[in-house]
């Protein structure tokens, strides 16, 4: 066998390398879903702080010409849009929805993707609204500053799952405040009442430990 056989007689015999497997951090994966939930509800109070500004020079400006107090406002609301409010809303539950499908396999949490996909898909199919009464925005800029307050900022640990439910409920209060649609609040699964003393940390850590305590 000359030196050109054994080399290729080598490179037959040799194992063939497999490209390492991606690993994922789940956890990491969450929280950035999270935490664009809370940038995007961010986002959406920071434009009806816009509409309110632009509402409230639109109404000056209607009086400065010769126009009655109520004739303004209504005349000003009637250019005041809360589209961009909704679409805001609908990117960082989209941000949620995003993450938890990345990490499903992972965590086996398919029940909570599938409440996240749900709501997300509610948003989604809201339909652009106007407003009739200016006291509306401040109200569901209330709701939604307390819904950014209840973002958790993970999935797992005492009260998480119940404190995204508690979001979700607040988003829904604020859409109702500027629209004459209502969202429909998917349950969020194990997310118990506030009050319960039971309630204890889910999702993929508490799941892993339970699993290493059983193998033991």
């Amino acid at each position: 066998m000359n030196m050109i056989e054994r080399v290729v007689a080598g490179a037959k015999r040799a194992p063939k390398k497999t490209p390492p497997k991606e690993v994922i951090n789940a956890g990491k994966i969450e929280q950035e879903g999270l935490k664009g939930l809370k940038q995007f509800l961010g986002y959406a109070t920071h434009s009806i702080d816009e509409q309110v500004k632009e509402l409230e020079d639109r109404i000056k400006w209607n009086i400065a010409n010769d126009m009655e107090e109520k004739e303004a406002k209504e005349k000003g609301l009637s250019h005041v849009f809360i589209g961009e409010v909704f679409k805001d809303i609908g990117r960082g539950v989209g941000s949620l929805k995003s993450a938890l499908e990345k990490i499903e396999n992972v965590t086996g949490e398919k029940d909570l993707t599938k409440a996240v996909e749900t709501y997300y898909e509610e948003i989604d199919d809201f339909m652009d609204e106007w407003i009739e009464d200016e006291k509306a925005l401040g109200s569901a800029r209330t709701l939604l500053v307390q819904a950014l307050d209840s973002v958790p900022a993970a999935l797992t640990g005492p009260g998480a799952l119940t404190q995204l439910q508690q979001c979700f409920d607040l988003i829904a209060k604020a859409c109702a405040e500027i629209s004459k649609g209502k969202l429909k609040v998917p349950k969020i699964p194990k997310a118990l009442e506030p009050e319960d003393p039971r309630q204890l940390g889910f999702g993929f850590t508490a799941r892993v430990v339970a699993r290493f305590k059983a193998s033991r």
